[in-house]
C-alpha cells in the first residue's frame, strides 16, 4: 500500500508539473515544441496518367492550447511539408494557414503510397502524414481524324484518306485497309483502331469518319464499220474507255444494246453516227456514249506491226501484224500475199522510245485498199548498281581512297561508256571515333542515259589507336613519405590528351613507410576510352636507408 500511495503522489505531482507548464509557456512541457498532426488527402483519386494528381497536407496541433505563452491562443504551424511515393520524394508544400497543396504529373499508371512528413518548425514538432494510397489510370490518347474529300470509284484508300494522327507514339489499324477500293456511295464509313506504343500508360483509342465516293466516268463507243454498197451492213459491237479496279464489261449490271441505221441502200461515204449504243447500267459508274460510222465502199485494210519492248543491250522483240477493217468474216487468210514484219532496233539501240522500228509491208488483197502503221520499240535502260568501296583507317590516321565498282554493264560496256564518272569521296575524318563508320563512303554523279544507276555505299572501319601510359618512378628513404606515381602517356592522336580519356588511370606504388631498402614496382591501370587500345608500363620506386635513424654505437670497455 506503501509503495502504490507514493506512486499515486508521483504521478498526481507530475500532472500538476505539466498543467502548469502548460499555463506558464505552453510547447515547454514537451522540451521546446509541441507535438503535431499531419493529415494528408487527394483532390482527385483515381487520376489520369500524364494529367495532374493533386495532394493536400493539413499540418494541425495536438497539443491543449490553455495558457499558450500567457494567450491562450496555438500559433499556426509553419514551414515545409515533403511529399513522398514511396519512399521517394516528389514535391515539397511551403504550409499557409496550416495547409498546402502539391501536383504532380509524373505518377506512372497503377497504384501509389503517398505520405506527407511536416519538419517542424519552432513551435511543432515533425510528423508524418496517414498513407493515402493514389490510383493512376490509363489515359486514352486523342485521335484527330477529319472526314475526308470525296473519291472517285477507283481510287485506292490511301494516305490521304487513312491519315488519322493522334496525340502520342503508334500504330493505327484501319478498316477498310489501305488500297482497298470502295463502292461508289455517300457517307461510307472508315474506321480506325489506335494502338499507342505505351500500352503501359494508355489506352487503345478508335474513330471513324465518313467518305463519299463519286461514280466514274466511263465511255461507250459503238464500233465503225464499212461495207459495199448493197451489202450487208457491220455488226456494232460496244468499246470501252474508264474501266478502273480491273472492271470489265461483266461488271455492268446491265449490258449495253448497240445497233445501226445504215442499210443495203446507204449511199457510197460515210454514214456518220449510224452505229450507237445504249441501254447499259453499272452503279459505280456515269455511263456517256459515242457513235460509230459507217463507211460503204471499198473496205480499208490497217496492218499494224506490234510494239514491242526490250532492255538496253538486250534482244530486240519478234514483230507481229495485227488487222483492223477485214468485213464479212473474212481475215489475214483472205489475203493473196501475207506481209512480212521486221525491226530496226538491235541490242544497241539507246535506251528510249525507238519511234517507227517496227514494221510489215508487201501485202495484197483485191478486195481491200491497205495502208499500214508501224509499231515502236521501248528500249528500258539497263540497270548499273556502283559500289563505293569499303575501307580501313585508324583513329586519328587518313581515311581511305574511295574507288567504285560496277555491276550491271551491258553489250561490252565499261565505265568509260559513261556520259559522266562518279565521284567518290567519304565522310570519315581522322577525328571519326573508332568503330564502324556504316555507310561513309559514297558515290554519285554518274550519268549515262542508257543506264538505271543505283548506288551502294561502303563502310570505314576505323581501328584504335595505341596509347601507352607510363607509371612514374621515385625515391624514397626509409620510413618516409612514399612517391607519388603520376602517369604519362606516348600515342594520343588527333590532338587528344589526358583529359580526352573517357576514364582517368589510377597510379600507385608498393612502396610504403615501412618497405624495406630496395626497389619496388609503380604501376598505373583503369583507364579506358574507346579510340584507343591501352598498354601500361611499370615505373620503379627505390628505398634507400635512413641511417640517421639508427641508435647511436657506444663501445664498452
Amino acid at each position: 500500500m506503501t509503495k502504490e500511495f507514493s506512486m499515486r503522489n508521483v504521478l498526481r505531482s507530475g500532472l500538476i508539473s505539466l498543467f502548469v507548464a502548460l499555463v506558464a509557456g505552453g510547447p515547454l512541457a514537451y522540451g521546446g515544441t509541441a507535438p503535431s498532426t499531419t493529415t494528408l488527402s487527394s483532390l482527385l483519386n483515381p487520376s489520369t496518367y500524364g494529367t495532374y494528381a493533386m495532394f493536400q497536407a493539413t499540418v494541425t496541433n495536438t497539443f491543449p492550447c490553455v495558457g499558450w505563452g500567457g494567450r491562450g491562443v496555438c500559433p499556426t504551424p509553419t514551414g515545409q511539408v515533403s511529399f513522398y511515393n514511396g519512399g521517394t520524394l516528389f514535391a515539397t508544400g511551403t504550409l499557409s494557414n496550416g495547409g498546402t497543396a502539391v501536383g504532380t504529373s509524373a505518377l506512372t499508371v497503377g497504384s501509389h503510397s503517398i505520405t506527407a512528413t511536416y519538419g517542424g518548425d519552432s513551435n511543432y514538432a515533425s510528423s508524418t502524414s496517414n498513407t493515402v494510397t493514389q490510383t493512376v489510370n490509363k489515359a486514352t490518347p486523342t485521335i484527330t481524324w477529319s472526314n475526308p474529300s470525296a473519291i472517285t470509284y477507283g481510287t485506292a484508300l490511301g494516305g490521304t484518306q487513312l491519315n488519322a494522327s493522334a496525340n502520342v507514339q503508334g500504330s493505327f489499324a484501319y478498316t477498310p485497309a489501305s488500297g482497298t477500293v470502295l463502292g461508289a456511295g455517300s457517307g461510307q464509313t472508315l474506321s480506325t483502331t489506335f494502338t499507342p506504343n505505351d500500352t503501359t500508360d494508355y489506352n487503345t483509342a478508335s474513330d471513324n469518319v465518313l467518305i463519299t465516293v463519286n461514280p466514274a466516268g466511263l465511255t461507250i463507243t459503238a464500233s465503225s464499220g464499212s461495207m459495199s454498197y448493197g451489202g450487208t451492213p457491220p455488226t456494232v459491237t460496244p468499246s470501252y474507255s474508264g474501266f478502273v479496279n480491273n472492271d470489265t464489261s461483266g461488271s455492268l449490271s446491265t449490258q449495253p444494246t448497240c445497233a445501226t441505221t445504215a442499210t443495203n441502200s446507204t449511199p457510197a461515204g460515210t454514214d456518220t453516227g449510224a452505229d450507237t449504243c445504249s441501254g447499259a447500267a453499272g452503279a459505280n459508274y456515269s455511263i456517256g456514249y459515242a457513235a460509230g460510222n459507217v463507211t460503204v465502199g471499198q473496205a480499208s485494210l490497217t496492218i499494224t506491226a506490234s510494239n514491242g519492248s526490250m532492255t538496253y543491250g538486250g534482244t530486240p522483240p519478234t514483230v507481229t501484224p495485227s488487222y483492223s477493217g477485214f468485213v464479212d468474216g473474212q481475215g489475214a487468210g483472205s489475203l493473196t500475199t501475207q506481209p512480212t514484219c521486221s525491226t530496226t532496233a538491235t541490242s544497241s539501240t539507246p535506251a528510249g522510245t525507238d519511234t517507227g522500228a517496227n514494221t510489215c509491208s508487201g501485202a495484197a488483197g483485191a478486195n481491200y485498199s491497205i495502208s499500214y502503221a508501224a509499231g515502236n520499240v521501248t528500249v528500258g535502260q539497263a540497270s548499273l548498281t556502283i559500289t563505293a568501296s569499303n575501307g580501313s583507317m585508324t583513329y586519328g590516321g587518313t581515311p581511305p581512297t574511295v574507288t567504285p565498282s560496277y555491276s550491271g554493264f551491258v553489250d561490252g560496256q565499261g565505265a568509260s561508256s559513261l556520259t559522266t564518272q562518279p565521284t567518290c569521296s567519304t565522310t570519315a575524318t581522322s577525328s571519326t571515333p573508332a568503330g564502324t563508320d556504316t555507310g561513309a563512303d559514297t558515290c554519285s554523279g554518274a550519268v549515262d542515259g542508257n543506264y538505271t544507276i543505283n548506288y551502294v555505299a561502303g563502310n570505314v572501319t576505323v581501328g584504335t589507336a595505341s596509347l601507352t601510359i607510363t607509371a612514374s618512378g621515385g625515391s624514397m628513404t626509409y620510413g618516409g613519405t612514399g612517391s607519388t606515381i603520376t602517369p604519362s602517356y606516348n600515342g594520343f592522336v588527333n590532338g587528344d590528351s589526358a583529359s580526352s580519356l573517357t576514364t582517368q588511370p589510377m597510379c600507385t606504388t608498393t612502396a610504403t613507410s615501412s618497405s624495406s631498402v630496395g626497389s619496388y614496382p609503380s604501376s598505373c591501370s583503369g583507364a579506358l576510352d574507346g579510340n584507343y587500345t591501352i598498354t601500361y608500363q611499370n615505373g620503379s620506386v627505390t628505398v634507400s636507408g635512413n641511417w640517421t635513424a639508427l641508435p647511436p654505437y657506444c663501445p664498452t670497455s
